[in-house]
């Protein structure tokens, strides 16, 4: 499962790469390795939870805020 994701800068690593995203809360970021962003989407764990438009996800790494889960829009989930 993907997520839409879109670069917003480089890593402090070349293979690094500042992803930005939508959640439930507002835009978060993360830094992941360039190679697992594909598209303008990044793997994801399968939604552990629905409700009210938004899925519960599991990230690759975490955000700028400490997260590893994030309630994302159904819409951004591929």
């Amino acid at each position: 499962m993907r997520m839409k994701v879109r670069a917003v800068g480089a890593g402090s690593r070349p293979q690094d790469v500042v992803v930005e995203f939508t959640t439930a809360v507002g835009p978060q970021r993360m830094v992941t390795d360039r190679n697992s962003v594909e598209t303008g989407s990044l793997s994801v764990g399968y939604p552990l939870q629905r409700d009210d438009g938004f899925v519960l996800v599991a990230l690759p790494r975490v955000t700028n805020t400490g997260s590893f889960r994030v309630w994302v829009p159904a819409g951004d989930v591929v």
